[in-house]
């Protein structure tokens, strides 16, 4: 019989710790996670990212995505995370200046001339060992193929460009990161693995994928081809290629708003290899009693068993005004759901 249980989180704010008490906090990443090497230090990258006035992307979801690719090159059960310690703000300044990595061609499309800013950031993680060694580093660049530029009445539109022209560019200059990075003092011969992640059109929903990977100790690195990429449930992609799961989010939707108005349901697929892995479904209401929202997580814990394979794993956030009440988690190869009621 497919269950659910339901859980009470109780948030604290710990202060006053003492740096030196060895704490240990687990980040979650589908069934695998890496322990946070302490004492806790920020990135000194500082979230560095060339600005851009049309195209964005989520920077969160390329540092998870990372870290899910890393886990692949650096076992979490040996090693622990660290935020990037080595490409400080000053640096990726520098390094995605038009001078350096960002030294391209100027391209003309449409009669535009267009000085491309083809990299538009740099993510760095680290991994360590229990002994604070360095073990690793994970390394995306992020590629854009959509050039802004400004009319002559000053308003910004952008041109897409070739995008394998774009990629070709960023496994190029990754090369040239990587001869940077052996020229730090002490990362000489340490293991890097390094991933292209290309931006989506501004005009789509999707913010963009993971599209190559590989990994060295040398000063020369080997891409490969890597299907990894996010979708929503309900774009012509999931229709085209996985009409189950279509199918199943759909169903999803129907039956609980035939119990429930007022929801707003989305849901966002993690495919790798076309093969689906993860489901984010968020939840929004602007209203949601108490007794209402253990009602409406009951009904997805039961849902989600019920409609989607065992072996997916599934996440539910139920927001009120974009604020999470609640969370519901399936393993994965789980028949039950656990409920997080969060106060």
């Amino acid at each position: 019989m497919k269950k659910y249980l339901i859980l009470i989180i109780i948030l604290l704010l710990l202060t006053g710790c003492n740096e030196k008490e060895k704490k240990v906090t687990e980040m979650t990443f589908d069934d695998e996670y890496y322990d946070i090497m302490t004492p806790y230090k920020t990135g000194v990258g500082n979230n560095y990212v060339r600005s851009s006035v049309i195209t964005t992307y989520d920077y969160t979801l390329v540092d998870s995505g990372l870290m899910d690719i890393a886990v692949q090159y650096f076992d979490p059960n040996d090693v622990k995370f660290q935020a990037g310690q080595y490409l400080t703000e000053e640096i990726l300044i520098d390094l995605l200046s038009d001078e350096n990595l960002n030294n391209a061609e100027t391209v003309t499309i449409d009669d535009i001339t267009i000085k491309p800013n083809y990299i538009s950031a740099i993510h760095e993680q680290n991994f360590l060992n229990d002994q604070g060694e360095l073990s690793g580093i994970a390394i995306a660049l992020v590629i854009n193929p959509y050039q802004e530029y400004q009319n002559n009445s000053g308003t910004y539109l952008y041109k897409a460009l070739n995008t394998d022209e774009a990629i070709k560019f960023g496994q190029e200059k990754a090369q040239t990161l990587l001869k940077y990075i052996r020229e730090i003092d002490g990362l000489e011969k340490v293991k890097i693995m390094m991933s292209l992640y290309v931006v989506g059109s501004p005009d789509e929903i999707s913010s963009g994928n993971f599209e190559y990977v590989g990994d060295t100790t040398n000063d020369k690195i080997t891409f490969e081809d890597l299907d990894y990429q996010y979708q929503y449930l309900t774009s012509n992609y999931v229709l085209e290629n996985d009409l189950n799961n279509y199918t199943a989010f759909g169903t999803l939707v129907k039956n609980i708003e035939s119990e429930v108005d007022d929801l707003y349901i989305t849901a966002e697929g993690l495919y790798v290899n076309n093969n689906l892995k993860r489901v984010e479904i968020t939840v929004n209401s602007s209203l949601l009693t108490k007794d209402k929202l253990l009602m409406i997580s009951q009904l997805f814990a039961e849902e989600i068993t019920k409609q989607f394979n065992d072996n997916i794993l599934i996440k539910v956030y139920l927001k009120i005004n974009d604020d999470t009440k609640a969370l519901i988690v399936k393993k994965r190869d789980s028949l039950e759901s656990n409920i997080y009621l969060l106060t």
